[in-house]
């Protein structure tokens, strides 16, 4: 009889409970999640200025700083005027004479052209003579490099410049040691042109 009692009076509270849930405006309890959405990164994209006049403050050059370390420390010193560019030949342009004529013909006219260069040292300043035409330039008239092979291997440079960008989150384009050359200023062969477009501010 005593076990019946206590078995009953279980039994009501068991539902007494379930009635006060039932009528209880209370939600069950919740696990709180935080989301946390990174912002989506803008593409960077990388393009060619094509205008035959050159935009102050748009290319990023070197300090004199950096200048004056490379005078003192680079056994081919010799003072700038002009941006990096006009001095040096990237690899996706010497990709267009070593994949026609071959790269032992890119690499005596190399050499042809430093020897002369290095003729120039001055035993007393011990600096060189800066050169007086754009290497590009001076490379696409000795070989006869077409516009339509000089535009292609641009768009090469550009993506590769592009791609580093979005890699490392900034324009690189716009830094004087990745600038991308301007086929329209260099295809005029107008060295006075040339040579004022990438002159240093």
């Amino acid at each position: 009889m005593k076990k019946l009692f206590l078995f009953v009076l279980l039994t009501v509270t068991v539902m007494l409970s379930a009635c006060d849930n039932i009528g209880s405006n209370k939600k069950p309890e919740e696990t709180s999640v935080t989301t946390v959405v990174s912002p989506t990164k803008a593409y960077i994209k990388v393009t060619a200025n094509n205008s035959l006049t050159y935009e102050p403050g748009s290319i990023k050059q070197f300090t004199k700083e950096e200048l004056d370390y490379e005078l003192t420390h680079n056994p081919w010193a010799y003072i700038k005027t002009h941006r990096d560019l006009f001095y040096t030949v990237d690899g996706f342009y010497m990709n267009i004479v070593g994949e026609k004529y071959g790269w032992e013909k890119y690499r005596e006219w190399r050499d042809e052209f430093d020897r002369k260069f290095e003729a120039t040292l001055d035993m007393e300043t011990g600096l060189m003579e800066e050169v007086k035409e754009m290497i590009l330039v001076t490379m696409i008239k000795h070989f006869d490099i077409s516009k339509e092979d000089f535009i292609k291997a641009t768009e090469k440079y550009r993506k590769a410049v592009e791609k580093d960008s979005n890699e490392k989150d900034v324009d690189l384009s716009v830094y004087e040691w990745l600038e991308i050359p301007n086929v329209e200023v260099i295809y005029t062969f107008d060295n006075d042109l040339i040579s004022e477009y990438y002159r240093r501010e």
